[in-house]
């Protein structure tokens, strides 16, 4: 999926940063290739298609093998990083420590433990694995500019879809949020996502109160990720956007319920997790054992804003303090 390839682009940042002259090829699947697509530090990228027959699996495989690859890096744990000879490459069989657990930081001792001595070095590596052209900075700028949103505005990107139902905050709740956010924190309101939220998007847009600008499904990654990195904060359910607004180091707050948030929250410097700790989450379920997800529904409007107040960096929040 989008959201996990997204968790491996720190690995890329620091294979470059070890070879910066290296030839860098990418095997992904369809949905996640556009993030590496038209990028001028890959040489080349693979579409796996986990469907296909084991004759073009082999196929694939032997042609892989006569690159003679220096090194391997498989972060699926799959035959052909396994089998594929290079003088440095991974290890299903090696294992991770079980205090790593966030996807982000297993991803990078994968790389640590390769025998690269470069690779142990720790210092922060630059976030530019995501390539954005010049003509992506042009399109979200003038699309902003049609919905009447300048340079000045503060604004918020608010994903209220998921992949997953399950994850996903319920649209009334984000109507509440939007009009505290708009009247109170003095924010312009911009809903992201694809096209499969939509409905979504489409429902809070059309019962808001506030004014709203539906962005969902009018941008792809590249985009997306200039039209995060002009918001002076992101709030997002567990969804890819969650973690491309990591990657670009983006305050953000994020909604959790069923997903586990050791392994899959936000890595942003300037990040909270919103959640209820009830007694049967995290689960990572596909569906509600209880059918009621709780989780999701017992977070309110006021711990949102909360946790917003912190990363905005304000002494108490506005829409509380409205209240009474």
């Amino acid at each position: 999926n989008i959201g996990d390839v997204i968790l491996t682009l720190p690995v890329l940042d620091r294979l470059r940063q070890i070879y910066p002259e290296a030839d860098i090829t990418v095997m992904a699947g369809k949905r996640p290739k556009e993030i590496f697509e038209n990028n001028p530090n890959i040489k080349r990228v693979i579409v796996y298609n986990r469907r296909a027959w084991i004759k073009e699996k082999i196929n694939l495989f032997m042609e892989l093998k006569k690159e003679r690859f220096d090194v391997v890096i498989d972060l699926r744990n799959s035959f052909f990083g396994y089998l594929l000879p290079a003088k440095y490459k991974t290890s299903f069989l090696a294992p991770i420590p079980k205090e790593i657990k966030h996807m982000k930081e297993r991803h990078l001792y994968k790389i640590r433990k390769l025998g690269i001595a470069d690779a142990n070095v720790r210092e922060t590596p630059k976030r530019d694995s995501l390539y954005i052209k010049p003509a992506d900075e042009k399109y979200i700028n003038e699309l902003l500019a049609d919905n009447g949103i300048t340079k000045k505005d503060k604004v918020a990107v608010i994903s209220p879809g998921a992949r997953s139902h399950i994850k996903r905050w319920p649209g009334d709740k984000f109507l509440e949020l939007i009009q505290a956010l708009s009247r109170d924190f003095k924010l312009k309101i911009i809903l992201s996502g694809d096209k499969d939220d939509i409905a979504i998007t489409k429902y809070i847009l059309e019962n808001s109160r506030e004014p709203v600008v539906d962005l969902s499904g009018k941008t792809d990654i590249a985009q997306l990720a200039v039209l995060i990195k002009r918001a002076v904060c992101v709030i997002s359910n567990d969804s890819a956007l969650l973690h491309l607004a990591s990657y670009l180091n983006v305050p953000l707050v994020a909604i959790f319920g069923p997903t586990d948030e050791d392994k899959y929250g936000p890595w942003s410097d300037s990040s909270v997790i919103v959640k209820k700790d009830i007694f049967c989450r995290p689960c990572d379920k596909a569906q509600c054992k209880y059918l009621n997800l709780k989780c999701m529904q017992l977070v309110g409007k006021e711990d949102v804003l909360r946790a917003l107040s912190a990363i905005l960096g304000l002494a108490q929040t506005p829409q509380l303090t409205a209240d009474k």
